[in-house]
């Protein structure tokens, strides 16, 4: 298979798993239905020219967002304060504009569109967000913003009043197996309107493969970036003065370009790592750690029932033998169970009764919080966080 991006043949294989959810983020009412799940393969290879990565074995047409897909992560203080900071770039683009019109694709429940109302105030105009998962009336929305219940496409801009001046979208294009063609029909969209900003968050391919993060590896995730993969697949749907940093805990990418006459395509300035993940040997090492634990009496917590805490309980412990349950202080994830391996996602509250010696953590950004939570509780526990900062 050549690479969807530059086309090339030359490529590495990553990593490879059988028999994992499809949908990451969606939850159960019951353990037996949570185990029957449906299930695919990862086959994640890199190519070596351009560096962007992706699922050599996903199926589209497995992908069915529905009303249990929930990927909230706005109850975390540290995540609405990335989400502020992304939020305020977006409102920043266009100063010269009065009322600048946002387009979201991928706009989830629009959390995001709320942020920028909030933010920007007077600032922003129109807000117009596309996503299938959108459980809201189409066309409704929080505040002014107005959500569609569709995949956007060149034939979307139709239901918009007025041509966006930003485009934004966050961790979507990650979910779309032909992503050259998404940013593509993004430029399309615009029409013949030049100068309109484009932002796209998505996860560091390059920060998954450095950290071994064995839990960052998704069914659903089918395309994967690294900064310059990104950067030149945005140039070469016909976006100029494409700038890519990293963000939360240099996890992200967060891409920022303007829509030009025509493509401008550059190269790729590094050579790509060969470097694999190694996933056989994280998750033996994170087994005989949880055996240890149990073995002694004693019971260990993953915190954070998201993809991240998802994927290590599903492949680290796919008997839920180990993990005595999930937390998260998402309070629609709370009395649910997660896909494959059945765990139960619990709220904070539950630790007092639980009385856990061992909690693992997904995701280092929020380390500070957990374990303030947790000394809040009076509890005394044990705390491993995964690629601690």
């Amino acid at each position: 298979m050549t690479c969807p991006i530059c086309r090339s043949t030359r490529r590495i294989t990553l990593d490879r798993r059988s028999r994992i959810p499809v949908l990451m983020h969606n939850l159960f009412d019951d353990r037996d239905s949570a185990r029957d799940c449906p299930v695919g393969d990862v086959d994640l290879v890199r190519c070596l020219e351009c560096g962007f990565a992706w699922n050599a074995a996903f199926d589209s047409d497995r992908m069915v967002y529905g009303p249990d897909y929930d990927n909230c992560q706005s109850h975390s203080p540290a995540f609405r304060a990335h989400v502020d900071d992304c939020a305020g770039a977006v409102v920043a683009a266009r100063p010269e504009l009065t009322a600048p019109h946002v387009v979201e694709v991928g706009a989830g429940q629009g959390t995001f569109l709320e942020r920028i109302e909030a933010i920007g105030a007077a600032r922003v105009g129109a807000l117009t967000g596309f996503d299938p998962a959108w459980r809201g009336a189409d066309g409704a929305g929080p505040g002014r913003a107005r959500i569609y219940r569709q995949y956007f496409s060149p034939a979307s801009i139709a239901v918009l009043e007025t041509p966006p001046d930003v485009v934004v979208s966050r961790h979507t294009i990650e979910h779309v197996p032909d992503p050259l063609q998404f940013l593509i029909d993004i430029r399309r969209s615009i029409g013949d309107h030049k100068g309109v900003d484009l932002f796209v968050e998505t996860p560091d391919i390059e920060w998954i493969v450095q950290h071994g993060a064995l839990e960052d590896v998704f069914y659903e995730h089918c395309s994967l970036f690294d900064a310059e993969s990104l950067a030149l697949a945005m140039e070469m749907a016909g976006f100029g003065d494409v700038r890519v940093e990293t963000r939360f805990g240099e996890q992200y990418l967060w891409a920022h370009g303007r829509s030009i006459a025509a493509p401008a395509v550059g190269r790729r300035a590094r050579p790509v790592s060969p470097a694999t993940i190694d996933t056989e040997r994280s998750v033996a090492g994170w087994r005989q750690r949880l055996q240890s634990v149990s073995a002694a009496g004693r019971r260990t917590i993953v915190w954070g029932a998201g993809a991240k805490g998802m994927t290590f309980a599903q492949i680290v412990d796919p008997d839920a033998r180990l993990i005595d349950a999930i937390v998260d202080i998402n309070p629609g994830k709370q009395g649910r169970f997660i896909g494959a391996s059945g765990h139960a996602v619990v709220a904070p509250a539950a630790l007092r009764v639980l009385r856990p010696d061992t909690v693992v953590v997904m995701n280092p950004v929020y380390a500070d919080e957990i374990r303030t939570t947790i000394a809040q509780m009076g509890l005394q526990v044990s705390l491993l966080t995964l690629h601690e900062m």
